[in-house]
């Protein structure tokens, strides 16, 4: 037989390599070490940067942009370059735009590029970045959110600890709000404390029902994309971010650091992703995102298996076949069971309670 040679450079290799990556059952990069070239530290700690940050932006909260790029100039490693990805802004904007950067020192601003994207969706900015990238990681970045001083930091000890992977941190939420402030312009104010509505140690199953990973939570290999010839979706409305956790998450793995290092800003009582697309929009986007999930093959984490079969063995205890089939109808416990499991339920607590202080007497006593 023939052999062939395979030239990497070109899109069919890429196209080979991103239809069998599916078929790996250990995290792609482990299998694929010289293609990827991300096993040696070199690829973390090399001449290019480590991290390029894709900060998408209309313009629409300079006061919020101001803050972030404070964030990042505060950065305990300034091993980055920042892509300013101007989504559909008029020459004023861009204008605008430019004049908070340059408040800042010059050994800053000069790795943060302007980039004019002009239609398309909420993907098509992160594709443009994607094509420009020059570093061994890639983030996202909105420009309305806050990172920590050890932000970056954190994502290169992870890569360092687990070159190829992608990195995970830990985000919290706030809610803010816009407010006139004593200049008579026009600021922001946080309305209530963070919280950590988001699970801490990643779960795929989890993530497959909702995204626990707000997207400056996360790090992806820029080999995912350069490489194997990755994008986002840009047929989504939104859930771009979701999309992609998920897909290198199952290719790549996932490296958890537990450090808190970002806060989402949840802004109140304007325009927002959540307010600019309909409930109908989010329902079709998480659709598509699961069945394109559904057409090809999928790598489960360690332990994922295990968890699966607990659910299977819950579905056919509660299905019509099952032992407790009975209690339930289309997958919904029956009213009165309903009802008296919430009769009962204040009990329950006062019983857990009892047995609680019991544990604690019986401790102090021993």
């Amino acid at each position: 037989m023939r052999n062939i040679a395979f030239d990497p450079s070109q899109p069919l290799f890429q196209e080979f390599l991103s239809g069998m990556t599916a078929h790996f059952p250990e995290p792609v990069e482990s299998s694929l070490d010289p293609i990827f070239e991300v096993k040696n530290k070199s690829a973390v700690t090399g001449d290019k940067p480590f991290l390029t940050i894709l900060m998408r932006t209309q313009g629409r909260r300079l006061n919020a942009f101001s803050d972030v790029l404070t964030s990042l100039y505060g950065q305990t490693s300034q091993d980055f370059a920042v892509l300013l990805l101007e989504h559909d802004v008029t020459d004023e904007i861009h204008q605008q735009l430019e004049e908070v950067i340059n408040q800042f020192p010059e050994d800053f601003t000069e790795r943060i590029r302007q980039v004019r994207v002009e239609g398309g969706g909420r993907a098509r900015p992160l594709n443009v970045g994607i094509e420009l990238a020059n570093s061994s990681y890639i983030a996202a970045l909105d420009d309305d959110d806050i990172v920590f001083a050890h932000w970056v930091e954190e994502f290169k000890k992870g890569a360092l600890l687990a070159p190829g992977r992608m990195i995970r941190t830990i985000c919290a939420v706030q809610k803010v709000e816009i407010e006139e402030w004593s200049d008579q312009s026009f600021g922001f104010r946080a309305i209530s404390w963070p919280e950590i509505p988001y699970a801490i140690e990643y779960s795929q199953l989890d993530h497959l029902r909702v995204n626990h990973s707000p997207f400056m939570s996360v790090a992806f290999p820029t080999a995912f994309f350069s490489v194997l010839g990755n994008k986002f979706d840009e047929e989504l409305d939104v859930c771009e971010d979701w999309d992609m956790i998920l897909r290198v998450g199952s290719i790549c793995g996932v490296h958890q650091q537990n450090a808190l290092t970002a806060i989402y800003r949840n802004w109140v009582g304007v325009e927002t992703s959540y307010t600019e697309h309909s409930e109908t929009q989010w329902r079709e986007s998480e659709q598509r995102v699961i069945e394109k999930l559904n057409l090809a093959p999928y790598v489960f984490q360690t332990g994922t298996i295990d968890e699966l079969r607990k659910l299977a063995i819950l579905h056919h205890e509660i299905s019509a076949e099952g032992s407790y089939g009975f209690m339930f109808k289309d997958g919904v416990l029956r009213r009165p069971f309903r009802v008296f499991i919430r009769l009962i339920s204040p009990f329950i607590r006062i019983a857990v309670r009892a047995r609680n202080l019991l544990r604690r007497v019986k401790a102090k006593l021993m």
